[in-house]
């Protein structure tokens, strides 16, 4: 149940990322 929600984030993180390259800057951002 964890891993498949995991997955789901995962797909609309990355999604996200694809759509607004801010988004992955700003993730990279708050990971640091």
């Amino acid at each position: 149940m964890y891993s498949e929600l995991g997955t789901q984030k995962k797909k609309i993180i990355n999604g996200l990322i694809i759509n607004s390259p801010q988004v992955l800057y700003i993730s990279i951002k708050f990971n640091k």
